[in-house]
C-alpha cells in the first residue's frame, strides 16, 4: 500500500516539474520576444 502511495506521488512530483518547465519555457520565450536583442 505504501509502495503504491510512493507511486503516486512520483508520478504527481513529475507532472508538476514537467507543468513548472513548460510555463517557466513558455514565459521565458514571451520575454525574449518582448525584449529586443
Amino acid at each position: 500500500m505504501s509502495d503504491q502511495r510512493t507511486a503516486l506521488r512520483l508520478e504527481i512530483m513529475k507532472a508538476l516539474r514537467i507543468a513548472a518547465y513548460a510555463s517557466g519555457y513558455r514565459r521565458r520565450k514571451a520575454c525574449h520576444r518582448s525584449v529586443p536583442g
